[in-house]
């Protein structure tokens, strides 16, 4: 089955990325970078997906292998390779996501249309409801795992995505370095917020930093980027678009915002909708004046899991740097998964306790 998007987020074609700049040569040639080379291709683009191009290739169809191709239209080149080795990593780990494929001679990363792009294996499956009493469960349980199994790496690339705080230390340099003019009224008024935001929350920062474990969030957890199968259970945590090292709360807070907040109407939406916070990370398909709650939770859902901010009360940090494997030929890289509970799903054991933030 393929995974279509909830139609709480509107009109598909008002955020979408372009669909239609690409070619079956231009395809074939790509695929042939991953020792692919099918008599027969049938590509037509994913529904759903903000930013990105999302392609549903499928090889000799109709019993023939189906990829996804992600093509990386928002995220800095320079950026991708930090990615893109969370994706090997995480997929060596046998973590529930769409299991990133080699091309074969090792490499991640290929091109289309002058863009980054990278070969998945397609995982069916369905996104569950946005009001599913489960689903908020699963995302804190899915969450929660990717903390664990990724606690103490290092990647060696550069990454800022939406990690506001270097956004805004960037744009702080860029500023200094370019100057200001003395009719940019409304620049420098900018300027200003944001030193005067970025002094405040350093300062009530800085008495907790230390104890705050680090590393790498998701930070995109709703609805749309899980896919359950039919059975309800969750098989993949999908686009980490959004994913960067910080502090792990920030995975909590978005946590809250999608599945602990009301929207006025009951649906997400990108339109700015007002919300107002429930108190949990989960809610049942009822009206919103009678919304029941859950709390989150981490492995074992509602019966018995211990909350999810268990998993961050870990004391010694235990940095572990992670390196490309040897160069690998050809094959796939799809990764086998349960979908039953998230906590065998993963080969090894964690990697180690959460690292602290960086001086």
């Amino acid at each position: 089955m393929t995974p279509e998007p909830s139609p709480e987020w509107g009109p598909a074609d008002s955020w979408q990325a372009r669909r239609d700049d690409w070619s079956a040569e231009e395809m074939r040639a790509l695929l042939a970078e991953y020792g692919r080379n099918p008599a027969t291709l049938e590509v037509a683009p994913l529904p759903g997906g903000w930013e990105n191009l999302n392609l549903l290739v499928h090889l000799d169809p109709p019993g023939g292998e189906r990829l996804v191709l992600r093509r990386y239209d928002v995220t800095e080149p320079a950026e991708v390779p930090w990615e893109l080795e969370l994706l090997r990593f995480l997929t060596e780990k046998r973590f529930p996501t769409a299991a990133l494929i080699p091309q074969t001679d090792g490499g991640l990363a290929t091109s289309l249309g002058g863009r980054p792009a990278a070969l998945f294996a397609f995982v069916p499956g369905k996104h569950p409801q946005w009001d599913s009493p489960t689903a908020g469960e699963q995302a804190g349980e899915v969450v929660a795992l990717l903390h664990e199994v990724t606690a103490g790496l290092s990647l060696p690339y550069p990454r800022t995505r939406l990690d506001n705080r270097k956004r805004l230390a960037r744009f702080q340099a860029w500023l200094a370095e370019r100057g200001l003019s003395p009719e940019e009224h409304a620049l420098a008024e900018l300027a200003e917020r944001v030193q005067e935001y970025t002094a405040t929350f350093e300062a009530r920062l800085a008495p907790r930093a230390r104890a705050l474990p680090y590393g790498v969030v998701h930070h995109d957890a709703h609805g749309n980027n899980l896919l359950v199968d039919e059975r309800g259970d969750l098989v993949a945590l999908l686009d980490f678009d959004d994913a960067h090292e910080t502090y792990l709360l920030a995975d909590l807070a978005v946590l809250i915002d999608v599945w602990g907040t009301d929207f006025a109407d009951s649906a997400r939406s990108r339109s700015g909708r007002s919300r107002t916070p429930n108190g949990s990370c989960c809610r049942t398909s009822r009206p919103s004046t009678t919304w029941r709650t859950r709390p989150l939770t981490s492995a074992g859902g509602s019966s018995g899991g211990a909350p999810l901010t268990r998993r961050w009360l870990i004391a010694a940090p235990t940095p572990v740097s992670w390196s490309a494997p040897p160069t690998q030929t050809g094959g796939s890289a799809s990764a086998s998964r349960s979908s039953g509970a998230l906590g065998a799903a993963v080969a090894d054991k964690p990697t180690g306790p959460a690292r602290m933030p960086p001086s």
